[in-house]
């Protein structure tokens, strides 16, 4: 199996095909990286599935499980939605957010509403665990008042904002 990077050269996606090896093992991959490193100045910034690798100019790398994010499960009571996030398959954490009976724009789909609840809730999102996007206040803010009348739309956006994977499903360990 061959082993596939994908990095980021100003902006442009590309794939690098680097040897033979298996997994994050097999001989050699790191130095040929090195050195196709130190010809283009390319810093990788993600490994194809689910784990993400920084290499800096002494190509040591730092390995980074990519948090996944399912929204789905039964909510805690007075709650419209919960989302889970998974590092390397495990649950880590589990929010529900959105207070049941309560309007938001994906049900109302009026923007006004959403202006104000947005100029309301804006400088909730510096606090506690809102900037990395693992706290109530952000998921309301990003999937029940975003910028879509779709909660699923808003769901990928959230995602793709945080630098998270989104699943339909929660992941399962097999044995």
């Amino acid at each position: 199996m061959k082993t596939q990077l994908l990095y980021q050269h100003h902006n442009k996606v590309s794939f690098l095909i680097l040897g033979q090896g298996h997994g994050l093992g097999g001989g050699g991959w790191l130095h040929s990286l090195s050195q196709h490193l130190q010809r283009h100045l390319i810093t990788v910034r993600s490994f194809i599935i689910p784990a993400i690798i920084i290499f800096n100019f002494l190509c040591s790398a730092i390995i980074y499980i990519m948090t996944t994010v399912y929204f789905g499960g039964t909510p805690s009571q007075g709650k419209k939605l919960k989302a889970e996030f998974y590092k390397d398959g495990k649950r880590f954490k589990s929010i529900s957010f959105g207070a049941s009976g309560m309007d938001d724009y994906t049900l109302t789909k009026d923007k006004k509403q959403r202006e104000r609840y947005r100029g309301r809730h804006a400088k909730d999102l510096k606090k506690g665990e809102n900037p990395k996007g693992l706290g109530a206040g952000a998921l309301s803010y990003y999937v029940l008042w975003g910028d879509s009348t779709s909660r699923k739309a808003n769901m990928r956006s959230y995602a793709k904002r945080f630098g998270m994977k989104l699943k339909s499903s929660p992941p399962t360990n097999k044995i």
